[in-house]
This record gives structure tokens, C-alpha cells and sequence, in this order.
């Protein structure tokens, strides 16, 4: 049998800039907005579809560790800006924007540098993909 993966690999890694005070929490959680999270699945094909008729929905990431956090998400493009991550260390929301592609078979890594002000907060989205082997 030949397997490949059919769905979006999301790594989130939060780093802090220079004005954050101290490390990040053990109790800091990520989410993923604007996201369709039901599929169609051709089983003749392969071919792995986002549900058309199904609304947005978020997805929490899995922890990794303090600082990495990752999602298996159904391959879709986010074109508009709009809410795309929301990070929460200590009640305090970190909310972005942003637009992606996630793309079948691939892993995308999202970086968050937090700040001590939630509103100075930065975010590199689809810096880096490649191959989800």
C-alpha cells in the first residue's frame, strides 16, 4: 500500500521579544481561527476537499512543549485578513491576523514573537513550508 497525507501540517512556535517579561508559561494555549475543519474525501482518488457547505470553526493546537504547538488542518487558502491565531499566556489574549494557504501534504510553521504589550505583537506566517514526511 502507498500512503501519502492528505491534510495541512501547522507547526506555531512562540518566541518573546526583548520587552516580554520573563519565559513563556506552561499554561499557554494556541488557537487557529477562520479555519473550515470538515472535509469531503474522494476515496477513489485520494483527493481531500474542504467541505464547502461547512462554517469556519477553531482548532486548538496540540502542545509540544512551552514554546511549539501544532494542528493538522484541512488544506484550504485564508485570503482575507482575518482573524488567523490567537495565543493566551497568563489571561492575556494575543489575537492575529493574517492569510495563509495550507497546503495538502505540507507542514507550514507560524511564529509568534510576543511582547509585552498584546497590541506590539509579531507574527510570520507560512515562514517556512516543506514536504510533511
Amino acid at each position: 500500500m502507498q500512503f501519502s497525507h492528505k491534510m495541512s501540517n501547522v507547526i506555531v512556535n512562540l518566541e518573546t521579544s526583548e520587552n516580554f517579561d520573563g519565559d513563556i508559561p506552561s499554561t499557554a494555549e494556541v488557537y487557529l481561527y477562520s479555519t473550515v475543519t470538515s472535509a469531503l474525501v474522494d476515496l477513489s482518488t485520494g483527493d481531500v476537499a474542504k467541505d464547502s457547505y461547512a462554517g469556519e470553526g477553531t482548532i486548538k493546537c496540540r502542545k509540544l512543549n512551552n514554546t511549539k504547538f501544532t494542528a493538522i488542518v484541512v488544506p484550504q487558502s485564508i485570503t482575507s485578513r482575518r482573524p488567523l491565531v490567537e495565543v493566551v499566556v497568563d489571561n492575556v489574549s494575543y489575537l492575529m491576523e493574517g492569510k495563509i494557504s495550507y497546503r495538502q501534504g505540507y507542514r507550514h510553521t507560524i511564529t509568534v514573537v510576543l511582547d509585552k504589550n498584546p497590541d506590539q505583537i509579531k507574527i510570520d506566517v507560512g515562514g517556512k513550508v516543506e514536504g510533511w514526511n
